[in-house]
């Protein structure tokens, strides 16, 4: 009966130091209000205005602050499939409350997505904010995006990120 005993507690401690594994694997994942905050693997993390399952199904009109381990954070915007010519420059309008506008040049990356470096005056506007108003050249309309919590979860995106290893 001993040797059983001694069989059963090694295998409750490599299933034990299995499931730690497995959770140092688990990725980064917080919630704040609709807002998701998480890594995507070990290069980067983001804050997105939908939880995934939603947003990877469809990305469309969808917010999004993307930082690399070693980055700033960029403002990420989806627009609509084929709305924008991958590899332009382009025009950005963003407006907290619908008030001071600021323009930023943006890139577009894909048919639907565009990004830009958010700067540090944007992210003190977006604290109190409630609503965010984009506009985008080229695209007939306008975009708005709820920003209530956002501010606790670009807070949270820095968290994330320094799980990160650095490289």
């Amino acid at each position: 009966m001993s040797r059983f005993r001694f069989l059963a507690g090694a295998a409750l401690i490599l299933a034990s130091l299995g499931a730690a594994r497995a959770a140092d694997r688990v990725p980064f994942m917080v919630q704040h209000g609709h807002w998701t905050v998480m890594s995507h693997g070990i290069t980067a993390c983001s804050v997105e205005n939908r939880p995934p399952e939603e947003f990877n199904a469809a990305p469309y009109n969808s917010l999004s602050v993307r930082q690399r381990a070693n980055g700033a954070p960029v403002i990420q915007i989806y627009a609509w499939p084929d709305a924008l010519k991958e590899g332009q420059s382009v025009r950005l309008t963003l407006a907290v409350n619908g008030i001071n506008p600021l323009e930023l040049m943006a890139k577009t990356t894909s048919t639907l997505m565009l990004e830009a470096p958010l700067p540090p005056d944007l992210r003190q506007d977006l604290r109190d904010g409630r609503m965010l108003e984009v506009e985008v050249q080229g695209l007939a309309t306008r975009l708005f995006f709820a920003i209530t919590h956002l501010d606790a979860a670009l807070g949270t995106l820095q968290d994330c990120v320094q799980t990160l290893p650095k490289r």
